[in-house]
């Protein structure tokens, strides 16, 4: 199999792309252990099999940027811009990486682009849309939200708002079973002033 890979440079980026999507799959999905070990197993025997046939630099450059940008797409979630460019730049990496009999089919290195570009656009969406659920559902949505006091406010006390209990400060005494309007949550309290 080693010497299989490092013959024929096709099967050796194969590895190397197989293992980037499996290190993928371990990065957003942590604690599996198993795709990262996977892949990273498959990067290793892949990028050896690619070193045994001679790269060119700027073929490793292209290639090495992508990893870059693949990165910064993970770590910070960039709208899929630095994942689309990391997946351009690797198709063109893998085109530009050998020169001579011996290279990376064109086919493969752009299916393996778009499929990369694909996969990243989905975890961008999925990224996106756990972003957006967690604004609806994080402390700055209950602000503005309605609730009553479930005990007297003097100053402190404790409200309910969208059925759950919650501690709760005025600057006003409010008494139990007034409507209550949430202003601001400070330290998982909820600053709140009677509704009019």
């Amino acid at each position: 199999m080693i010497n299989l890979v490092a013959d024929d440079p096709n099967l050796a980026f194969t590895f190397v792309f197989l293992g980037a999507l499996a290190l993928l799959w371990e990065l957003h999905a942590p604690g599996l252990v198993w795709p990262g070990l996977l892949g990273v197993a498959a990067m290793v025997l892949g990028a050896w099999g690619l070193y045994q046939n001679s790269p060119t630099p700027y073929g490793l450059a292209l290639l090495l940027l992508a990893c870059l940008f693949l990165a910064v797409e993970v770590s910070y979630h960039t709208h899929m811009i630095s994942g689309l460019s990391g997946s351009l730049l690797l198709g063109a990496g893998a085109i530009l990486l050998f020169r001579g009999p011996k290279h990376i089919a064109p086919a493969l290195a752009l299916a393996a682009s778009a499929g990369l570009a694909t996969v990243t656009t989905f975890l961008g969406f999925l990224a996106v849309r756990s972003r957006s659920e967690s604004d609806l559902m994080g402390p700055k949505a209950i602000v503005g939200a309605t609730g009553v006091s479930k005990t007297p406010l003097t100053p402190d006390g404790t409200v309910m708002v969208r059925g759950e209990y919650w501690q709760a400060h005025s600057d006003r005494e409010i008494g139990q079973g007034k409507q209550i309007i949430v202003e601001a949550v400070r330290d998982f309290t909820l600053l709140v002033r009677e509704a009019s």
